[in-house]
């Protein structure tokens, strides 16, 4: 009986281990942009600016209450990108698998709040998108998945071009300086000569 009980146990443990590693792709937090955009909306409102009025994008001065907070949550919408495109891409297997019962209660309770919590991320900031400017909120996403793929594509070519340059810059010999360029001189010479000392001597023992 004890050994059943331990094996049971043992097996419950492994099934626990198993849920929290499946679940840990859903262990999700929202980015740091989300708290920073709070605090320069807090300046702003200290500044004056008054939610639905105005329009900033319009605005040529970039230092406006308005403006910056257009910008923080420009920066916000984009680090929020790869968050909704993870939870894409899961989603459909995720329903999938719970729909054929293929999935822990675990890993599926934690899907669902990783989902609330970023479908509440968009609805918000689309409803700041029309408190900063009317008209904003239905374009804001759009607009932060354009950026992200522009940054994301200048991060590749940058690190490309940087991969380059290394293979280059190894496939390079090393350019001597004079001093270097002369020690390597004589060491060749010292080398040549001792070589050369070492033939005579072996042509000289052959005559003998």
């Amino acid at each position: 009986m004890y050994h059943v009980n331990k094996r049971k146990k043992e097996e419950s443990q492994k099934f626990e281990f198993f849920d929290r590693l499946e679940s840990a792709q859903f262990n999700i937090k929202l980015p740091p942009p989300v708290d920073e955009y709070y605090a320069v909306k807090e300046k702003a409102s200290s500044a004056g600016w008054v939610p639905g009025q105005g329009k900033p994008s319009q605005e040529s001065d970039k230092n406006t209450p308005g403006r910056m907070l257009g910008q923080a949550l420009m920066k916000r919408a984009i680090a929020d990108i790869p968050l909704i495109q993870h939870m894409q891409r899961e989603a459909q297997g995720m329903y999938r698998l719970h729909g054929k019962n293929m999935c822990s209660e675990v890993q599926w309770r934690t899907f669902q709040g990783a989902e609330a919590m970023v479908s509440g991320e968009v609805d918000e900031v689309r409803a700041e998108a029309e408190e900063i400017e009317p008209g904003w909120g239905g374009m804001i996403w759009r607009q932060a998945a354009q950026y992200h793929g522009m940054l994301k594509q200048h991060q590749q070519q940058a690190a490309a071009k940087a991969k380059a340059e290394q293979i280059k810059k190894q496939g390079q010999p090393k350019v001597l300086t004079v001093e270097e360029q002369k020690a390597k001189a004589d060491r060749v010479a010292k080398e040549l000569l001792e070589q050369e000392m070492r033939e005579n001597k072996g042509k000289g023992g052959k005559k003998k």
